[in-house]
């Protein structure tokens, strides 16, 4: 089964990147540390025409950092340059010399035509809610760009400048067209590049619960008061203890199923459960 949500604001925003390719210098690519591997558009990759690549992986404070590690080393080998960052820290220093040299090749043919201080336009890319208005703004050192913790704040392509040397082009936050591993999609939405009110809840939160079962048991125990995790244990069961334990039963004293799945969802999407990193190389 394949999954889709594509608003009107993608399909265009890739038309005009499309547009603005040929007089680009380069790219930057902003993953998410959490799903390094689901929040990476691979469609982009095929309108950058071997644009050199820097691929960012932000939100590194709410990731597993061991496991992302091994994406960070694999991006590294496939691409030109790979970093893991995280945007409330200071990172203008070390981005700009990253930037120098994915375009050592570009200066050299500027200089040789005689161009002595080249300029160098280049464009952000990533799902929504990757972080890409924020990684901006802490390149310049001010809130320039509208950011938010939701996908689809970005709707137009805004131009900022770093320096003297670099110009960046602020785009929206582009989906896959289709997403034929609907797991992927789900990751998206447990991210936040996906609207919550797309996403099918209890499928999504079993999903969330068998990942948790097989890689954060212990952690899962111990933020629900302890509950003894054993292999028997239903999302079900599960989510009626969370329902009787952790949220306000209904009127009728009977258990609010739909408020302790809003909880659980957000408990782990905001890594109050276990910082996580859901793509593994295993």
């Amino acid at each position: 089964m394949s999954t889709n949500w594509y608003p009107g604001h993608m399909k265009k925003a890739t038309n005009n990147i499309q547009k603005l390719i040929k007089v680009i210098d380069f790219a930057i690519v902003l993953i998410d540390a959490r799903a390094p591997f689901a929040s990476i558009n691979r469609d982009i990759f095929g309108i950058l025409e071997g644009k050199p690549v820097l691929i960012i992986i932000n939100k590194i404070d709410l990731c597993d950092l061991a496991e992302t590690k091994k994406w960070l080393d694999y991006y590294t080998r496939t691409y030109v340059r790979a970093f893991l960052i995280d945007c409330r820290l200071k990172i203008r220093d070390d981005i700009v010399k990253l930037l120098r040299q994915i375009t050592k090749e570009k200066r050299k043919k500027a200089l040789s035509k005689g161009i002595k201080n080249p300029i160098f336009k280049g464009v952000v890319l990533g799902v929504p809610n990757v972080g890409k208005s924020t990684f901006i703004n802490a390149l310049i050192g001010k809130k320039q760009l509208q950011a938010q913790n939701k996908p689809g704040v970005t709707k137009n392509i805004n131009t900022v400048r770093i320096n003297n040397e670099f110009y960046l082009l602020d785009t929206p936050g582009i989906l896959e067209p289709k997403y034929e591993d609907p797991t992927n999609f789900y990751k998206l939405g447990i991210i936040g590049s996906v609207k919550e009110d797309v996403l099918p809840l209890e499928t999504v939160n079993k999903y969330i619960f068998s990942f948790l079962i097989r890689y954060y048991r212990q952690n899962l125990s111990e933020y629900y008061d302890n509950i003894r995790i054993t292999n028997d244990l239903t999302y079900s069961r599960f989510i009626a203890y969370v329902a009787k334990y952790h949220v306000s039963k209904l009127k009728n004293d009977e258990l609010n199923i739909p408020e302790a799945e809003k909880k659980f969802f957000r408990d782990f999407k905001d890594a109050k459960i276990v910082k996580y990193t859901l793509d593994r190389i295993e």
